[in-house]
This record gives C-alpha cells, sequence and structure tokens, in this order.
C-alpha cells in the first residue's frame, strides 16, 4: 500500500514524457532545435537518470540555419536551468 501512494508525487517532466512539446510555435526546423537543445540541456545538467536518458544532441546540417540554432540555444538554456531548480528543491 505504501508503494501505491508514492504513484501520486509529481515528477518534472523530461524529454522522454514530451518537455520539448512547450517548444513556442515555430516552423519544424525550429521545433526540431528545441528538442535536440532541451534533450542536450538535460543531459548537462540533470543528475546521473537524466545524464543516462539523454544525449548531446545537435544536427551539424543545420549549422547554418537561424531558426533551429536560435530554438536550440533558447532549448538548452530553458532546459538546463529547469532541471537544476527542480534538483535543487528536491534536495
Amino acid at each position: 500500500m505504501f508503494l501505491c501512494s508514492c504513484a501520486g508525487f509529481y515528477r518534472p517532466l523530461n524529454y522522454a514524457r514530451g518537455f520539448q512539446d512547450f517548444a513556442p510555435e515555430g516552423t519544424p526546423t525550429f521545433r526540431m532545435g528545441w528538442r535536440d537543445g532541451c534533450q542536450t540541456g538535460f543531459k548537462v545538467s540533470g543528475d546521473t537518470h537524466y545524464k543516462w536518458i539523454n544525449s548531446f544532441t545537435f544536427k551539424p546540417d543545420f549549422i547554418e540555419d537561424d531558426a533551429y540554432n536560435e530554438a536550440w540555444h533558447m532549448a538548452f538554456n530553458h532546459c538546463r536551468f529547469y532541471i537544476a531548480s527542480w534538483q535543487r528543491r528536491a534536495s
């Protein structure tokens, strides 16, 4: 019964659960950059769990694409600070 009661606790959204869907509206390239940047932000600042399930992702084919680069950097910073603040509150 105790284990069942733990299921109701709030868990932070991570890449696997669709956190990248909170990207601002934009082109498919922008949203792809957001997804890749967010995944990388979780990898860089997350605990062992996040480092294990995420990877550094940057598509070199889009290095000249301003929309991809802008979204990647925005999401990287947003997700990196989000996961760091979540972990500070949890500890």
